[in-house]
């Protein structure tokens, strides 16, 4: 069984912000970073489920509260869109210090629009580029596209929730990039 930290790092306002870092049993095979949804913090629910689940499979875990919100400093009034990207790539940075640098990125709602925008500066634009072409070459069903059949309307229905968890609290996606 692997094990979890709580840590602090200075974000986008130069104020602390509160992380759980979960780490497998052994030497994480990857690393990912969880942004939560908005108003949230780094302990819904989901978030915890899923970075557990992960962790349990080899892949270490940092999540953590955007500025303002749940453990960390900073005033929620005062943040945007752009801060919350911004506190994105300081979770990266340390990360990327601390364990490896972050080869997952998982959003939750409005988390997952912010790892979308600060995946260029994350990754050097490598997870941007993967999914345009994955999108391109028609490997993600188009949100636009009619579902003509009702299998292919719960398909197109379920791809927009990425995970979700077992009664056990394992996760299991609904699709993936490959």
């Amino acid at each position: 069984m692997g094990r979890s930290e709580k840590i602090t790092f200075k974000g986008s306002q130069d104020v602390n912000l509160v992380g759980r870092l979960e780490l497998p049993a052994g030497a994480p095979r990857a690393c990912a970073l969880f942004a939560h949804c908005f108003t949230c913090s780094k302990d819904v629910a989901a978030a915890s489920r899923i970075s557990r689940a992960l962790a349990a499979r080899g892949i270490a875990v940092l999540r953590f509260d955007f500025t303002g919100l749940g453990g960390s400093d900073g005033e929620f009034e005062n943040t945007s869109f752009s801060s919350n990207v911004q506190d994105l790539a300081a979770a990266a940075r340390y990360l990327r210090d601390e364990v490896g640098p972050p080869e997952l990125l998982v959003g939750h709602s409005l988390g997952g629009a912010a790892v979308l925008v600060a995946a260029h500066e994350i990754t050097g634009g490598s997870i941007g580029q993967e999914l345009r072409y994955a999108l391109r070459a028609g490997r993600i069903p188009s949100a636009r596209r009619k579902a003509q059949t009702d299998d292919e309307r719960q398909r197109c229905t379920s791809t927009h929730h990425s995970v979700s968890t077992n009664e056990d609290g394992s996760a299991f996606p609904h699709f993936r990039v490959v």
